[in-house]
């Protein structure tokens, strides 16, 4: 928080960005949940909608902006923060759908090329074993338009500006919660970044 406030306003500032990245992983919660998405890939698009909301949360205090710097000017540097709290949930939806797809086929690859292998090395496939239980992951950006009520257009608009640009830190992020957390179910987050070379912008 910057110096120049005043603690009990630095407090505030803090409460509110809880109670907006709360909000935040509620309706992904609940986006997710209009998708069919299983509880691994909801708790990814959590962990991504609210890392950007914080990161967002971050930027736009760090870019307070002179006061020379025209208004227009000001927007564009900030322009990440005018996406609605919407979009940047059916942002991430599209991001760990994609990510997630991704790591079913390659899981499928993996496990098929390791059926003539010994078991100690199906072992290390683990995880590719977790991603292979999975139900799909994919899903079509016309699907969330559908079920968000959000235009496609709108959707992936936010998705290629502003978070497949830094999908490995955003993916990192869904990790982290893994190696954070207890939850045995989602052991196939663990390796979710091996996607992210892999992610195009063709939907």
């Amino acid at each position: 928080t910057p110096d120049y406030l005043p603690s009990d306003m630095s407090t505030v500032i803090v409460n509110n960005t809880n109670v907006e990245v709360s909000a935040l992983a509620d309706l992904t919660s609940r986006m997710a949940s209009s998708l069919n998405l299983p509880p691994s890939a909801t708790v990814a698009a959590i962990a991504v909608a609210t890392q950007c909301k914080r990161d967002n949360s971050t930027s736009q205090e760090s870019r307070k902006a002179p006061k020379y710097i025209r208004p227009r000017q000001r927007k564009s540097k900030n322009a990440l923060k005018n996406d609605s709290d919407e979009l940047i949930a059916a942002a991430s939806l599209l991001l760990v759908s994609t990510a997630g797809g991704i790591m079913q086929r390659l899981a499928e690859q993996a496990l098929s090329n390791a059926q003539t292998s010994s078991e100690a090395q199906v072992d290390t496939f683990a995880s590719w074993s977790e991603w292979n239980s999975q139900p799909s992951w994919h899903r079509e950006v016309s699907h969330l338009e559908e079920c968000t009520g959000l235009p496609s257009k709108n959707v992936l608009m936010c998705y290629s500006n502003n978070l497949h640009p830094r999908r490995a830190h955003l993916l990192g992020a869904v990790k982290r919660k893994f190696e954070l957390g207890d939850d045995e179910g989602d052991k196939c987050l663990q390796n979710i970044t091996v996607a992210v070379p892999l992610m195009s912008l063709k939907h």
